[in-house]
């Protein structure tokens, strides 16, 4: 194989690419700000590239799945860790748990853009999953617009459907590497990073590329009603709050079936769990949450999960709404479990708390009369609080 230096591979165009015929704009690379100013230099490494030469950089994925991606090979005998890996939707369930796992203090993740005319790369692999799972597909381009025809409604779905959140992460995955030419933009969390990113990009010659500022992306709310000092009413993901407690609207009857439920079935198996055990010996009443404190770890069922928690040692209050999946969620259930938090919530030891709009959305009661309850009761609570409107 030719190289253009420093041992990076020469690119070849592959004659057959149909992208142009597939309306996504973009694919999507996500990294600690810590290593923009070398890939804006070297361009996207792969893995094995990255060890082979010895960079220095700051690892953000999962030592677990890095050895998995190590050991599979694609159609093409080569392994996953030799290719440059993007993604299609960028705000999936790696990003979730990077985003878990990274710290924001000195600098946090970021997502480079990439041209899209990286799929005429020779070789280019697409795949309609996370790579690593066993139950993906690698395909070539040539089969571009029928794989992501299939991933696209998986976009609007729940992101934490099993379905979806694999669809989601579809990767396209580039030989070696990606040129730094092909990294167009760079989207940032908040502000002060991006200010950061400015001035990465201009030290290292690289002006033209756009720093864009994107809460959403990064699944951050977008606003917040202040009530107190300690109390506000936010929009956003609840599960990437950083408060010791989240609360979750469950039933009586031990289904998790849909909603922030059928999140926290799927991502923390072991809260599933207590909460079946709960439902079949009755105590889980209407007016009587639970408090479940999670003093240890435990083993993650799937290694190569990429939406499973990083913090195992948050608490999780199982409010009940209802008593029954099937039915409308009670106000003067809610309202009864509001009384019983205030006057056990010392007592619990709970230092800080995020709640969700109880027995709004798939419970049909209306927001505004909810929230003027929650207020009305949490407000007497001295810790920080996050209620989380309905979506």
């Amino acid at each position: 194989m030719n190289t253009i230096g420093n041992g990076v591979p020469e690119v070849r165009m592959s004659p057959n690419s149909r992208w142009r015929y597939f309306h996504f704009s973009q694919l999507f690379y996500i990294v600690h700000e810590d290593n923009v100013s070398s890939i804006l230099q070297r361009g996207i490494l792969s893995h094995a590239k990255v060890e082979a030469d010895n960079i220095q950089h700051r690892p953000i994925y999962d030592h677990s799945i890095v050895e998995l991606r190590g050991k599979k090979l694609t159609p093409s005998g080569r392994t996953l860790s030799e290719y440059a890996n993007l993604f299609f939707e960028p705000k999936n369930a790696m990003l979730l748990r990077v985003l878990n796992e990274c710290s924001q203090e000195n600098g946090g993740i970021v997502i480079l853009g990439i041209k899209k005319s990286i799929v005429d790369f020779a070789d280019v692999l697409i795949t309609n999953g996370l790579a690593a799972r066993n139950e993906t597909q690698f395909f070539h381009v040539g089969d571009i617009e029928r794989v992501l025809g299939e991933c696209e409604a998986a976009l609007t779905d729940d992101l934490w459907d099993g379905n979806t959140k694999g669809k989601r992460m579809a990767e396209c995955l580039v030989p070696d590497y990606v040129p730094p030419e092909y990294i167009q933009m760079i989207y940032t969390p908040d502000d002060e990073s991006k200010e950061r990113l400015q001035q990465i990009a201009k030290s290292v010659g690289r002006s033209d590329i756009r720093i864009i500022q994107d809460n959403a992306m990064f699944f951050r709310p977008s606003k917040f009603e202040k009530i107190t000092d300690k109390l506000l009413i936010r929009n956003g993901n609840m599960f990437l709050s950083k408060m010791q407690t989240l609360t979750i609207s469950v039933n009586c009857v031990g289904v998790m079936g849909k909603g922030l439920a059928s999140m926290t079935r799927d991502l923390f198996p072991d809260v599933y769990g207590v909460y079946r055990g709960l439902c079949k010996n009755g105590t889980l009443q209407l007016g009587q949450p639970y408090l479940y404190k999670r003093n240890e770890s435990y083993e993650l069922l799937d290694s190569v999960d990429a939406a499973s928690p990083m913090n195992h040692h948050t608490w999780f209050l199982l409010f009940p709404t209802k008593y029954h999946w099937k039915d409308n969620a009670s106000y003067e259930g809610i309202e009864n479990g509001l009384a019983w938090l205030v006057k056990t919530c010392r007592n619990d030891d709970i230092k800080s708390m995020a709640l969700p709009a109880l027995g709004c959305g798939l419970g049909n009661l209306d927001w505004n009369r909810i929230k003027d309850m929650m207020i009305a009761y949490l407000i007497k609570l001295d810790i920080p609080i996050e209620i989380y409107s309905p979506a």
